[in-house]
């Protein structure tokens, strides 16, 4: 029998544990990309589930709070319910302290009644009263202002507290309780939401009942919180009932039927949401019966999601269940270069055996072994693990990449985590909300570009300001990144050290940029300006380093009034510089005032175009007459649909402000 050559069945042999190698690779790979797939998962959706809890928890104290508060007013004498039109004023400023809350009502058991409501999606308050002079009827008014001043009779009609949900629960119960959730829907509006109350009765001192307190809470803002949520990079969530009523969504899927009946999530609009539905339905019966985290994948559309279901147990007593759906492709991405990586190295692997002769062959198989077990350790999680392998350049060379690239998995892995949490204390220095003052509407807005960002928007009080005037801030530091987060963090706490110190707006910046200056040694620099609106006097007062003037629109004259030029010299360049401080008083209701970074106009198309200025004034235009939130919300949008594809180049923030 003739035998084969040993220049034939050498490279065989040295190929054959090369390709084991490969393919022990791939599938060890493939393995361990499965577990990070799952644990990436499931801390994504524990820290939604967490976040959703908390928000939802603290939403619902608010009326709890406000209950309790008015119960002990009454308990107390301070609110006497002979006298309920006295209670109008505390009513209005309750609801004015906690916008979270949409009403606050009272019911006696003579019938009674009389509460301060703010309509879901509708601006102002409503006030409503029935006592002896009213008889069987309960007549309602609009809100004038903050201290409660009735205004225009809105109607009246038939009305009896002690039948209505909010009155019977608390008064069966005997105890503070919460409401069966109720669609809230107005037939001269097309906001639709739900609602529920958390009423409790109030007693004399002698055990005899003095009424029902109750505060009644829209889902809206929660929906709208979901929406907000970034669960992954396209993951979604919503809130149902334990009878499968859905609660809040955060694809805008409908609550709300139309009839004015609450959408059953096996029947929702959304067809992720009904497929869910669907499957509980067939796996444990209801939503009602979950019991604990429940976890299962789904297909939809050619694509898998992993899917958790979990109740939420630590919200005011509430048994409601909470839904995280997570696309497998979100947190894919990284596996899918660990792949690519092992495929690449397996095909180097491959090529250098090729080239081996027979002479080779019997010197390959120990360094083989060793890679084979090296690259188990690695692919199994040890990065700390090194590989050593002695004898021909090519092995040595391979084992020095794997080292290198078991090094790179750290590093990244370290870098990821440290720019997290850069990111998450950074979000931390931005105003958690905008402060409520009379006669003003304020938003603020931050994207950043890169996981952290050199823009900065901030509210300060300064003691020497007219009854409390708010310094709405805003800087652009050069460049973004960790560099331009750590400047714009020493610039913010610089501003609110001095804060309190008495000054001038301009002498606070010259503070400012001697600190600054001192610290970056004039290396890099800010831009900034300090702005307060002065609504009961009609002015404005500025003082700008380098940063453009605020853009302030007149809806009477609609045009854009051309401001003073008062500017200086970026912060941080020169330690000298000096800020002069600018003052307009021609602003009037309905005046809006724009302060922004120049990464809005500054934005460029796919084509290279920027959006410019004109463009703003545009947006502000045509959104005159909506709230700043909303102002806020449109100017967004219309920059990711002018960006398109495109990648967003310089960090975006800006503040709002509109005078009622």
């Amino acid at each position: 029998m003739r035998s084969v050559s040993i220049r034939t069945i050498g490279p065989i042999l040295v190929l054959i544990p090369v390709a084991v190698v490969v393919l022990g690779f791939g599938l060890l790979a493939s393995w361990q990309g499965k577990r990070v797939v799952d644990d990436l998962t499931g801390q994504v959706v524990d820290q939604a589930a967490r976040r959703v809890e908390e928000q939802l928890d603290r939403y619902l104290a608010t009326a709890v709070q406000v209950t309790e508060l008015t119960a002990s007013m009454v308990a107390g004498g301070d609110l006497n319910p002979a006298k309920l039109r006295d209670w109008r004023p505390d009513l209005v400023r309750q609801l004015s302290a906690f916008g979270a809350i949409n009403s606050v009502a009272f019911g006696t058991p003579e019938g009674s009644a009389t509460w301060v409501i703010r309509y879901p999606g509708e601006p102002g308050m409503e006030y409503a009263i029935k006592d002896d002079q009213t008889g069987d009827e309960i007549v309602e008014y609009r809100v004038m202002d903050s201290s409660g001043v009735p205004g225009d009779r809105i109607g009246s009609y038939v009305y009896d507290p002690r039948v209505r949900p909010w009155y019977e629960t608390a008064e069966e119960a005997g105890v503070p309780t919460w409401s069966a959730v109720y669609p809230w829907v107005r037939s001269n509006s097309d906001t639709a939401t739900l609602g529920l109350a958390f009423g409790r009765t109030v007693q004399d001192s002698e055990g005899r009942l003095l009424g029902v307190v109750a505060s009644d809470v829209g889902l809206l803002a929660v929906s709208e919180f979901l929406s907000g949520l970034e669960v992954s990079e396209t993951g979604r969530a919503f809130l149902v009932g334990p009878d499968g009523g859905l609660l809040a969504t955060s694809s805008g899927a409908p609550v709300i039927g139309p009839g004015g009946s609450q959408v059953e999530a096996i029947a929702s609009d959304d067809p992720m949401i009904r497929a869910i539905a669907r499957r509980i339905s067939d796996q444990a019966g209801s939503f009602g019966a979950i019991d604990d985290r429940l976890q299962f994948e789904l297909t939809l559309d050619e694509q898998r999601h992993r899917i958790e279901v979990e109740p939420l147990r630590d919200v005011q007593g509430l048994d409601w269940r909470l839904a995280v759906i997570v696309p497998e492709a979100d947190v894919m991405g990284g596996v899918q270069e660990m792949r690519r990586q092992a495929l690449g190295i397996g095909l180097l692997v491959v090529g250098l055996t090729l080239g081996l002769g027979i002479a080779a062959s019997l010197r390959l198989v120990r360094p083989i072994v060793e890679l084979v077990e090296g690259v188990r350790t690695i692919g199994g999680g040890d990065l700390d693990h090194r590989v050593r392998v002695e004898g021909a350049r090519e092995f040595a060379m391979l084992s020095t990449e794997l080292n290198q690239m078991a090094e790179a998995l750290k590093d990244r892995l370290r870098l990821r985590q440290s720019l997290a949490l850069a990111m998450e204390i950074q979000q931390k220095l931005l105003p958690e909300e905008t402060p409520t003052l009379p006669g003003l509407d304020i938003a603020g807005h931050s994207t950043y570009c890169d996981e952290t960002g050199g823009d900065y928007y901030d509210f300060l009080e300064l003691d020497e300001t007219t009854q409390g005037d708010l310094i709405v801030v805003l800087g652009d530091v050069m460049g973004h990144g960790i560099a331009a987060a750590l400047l714009m963090a020493t610039a913010r706490g610089v501003l609110r050290t001095r804060a309190s110190e008495s000054g001038s707006l301009g002498q606070l910046l010259t503070h400012v940029n001697r600190q600054l200056e001192a610290d970056t040694g004039g290396e890099r620099f800010m831009t900034m300006i300090l702005m307060v609106v002065d609504a009961p006097h009609h002015a404005i007062r500025w003082a700008s380093a380098g940063h453009d003037a605020p853009i302030v629109y007149d809806p009477q004259r609609d045009a854009f009034v051309d401001l003073p030029n008062i500017n200086g010299l970026p912060l941080g360049l020169m330690d000298d510089s000096a800020y002069e401080e600018g003052v307009w008083d021609g602003l009037g209701p309905g005046h809006i005032v724009l302060l922004g970074t120049d990464g809005i106009w500054e934005t460029r198309s796919p084509d290279e175009e920027e959006f410019g200025k004109d463009r703003l004034c545009a947006i502000i235009r045509a959104h005159r007459d909506e709230p700043s939130e909303r102002i806020s919300e449109a100017i967004n949008d219309a920059l990711k649909q002018f960006r398109g594809d495109s990648h967003q180049d310089d960090d975006i923030t800006f503040v709002v402000v509109k005078l009622a």
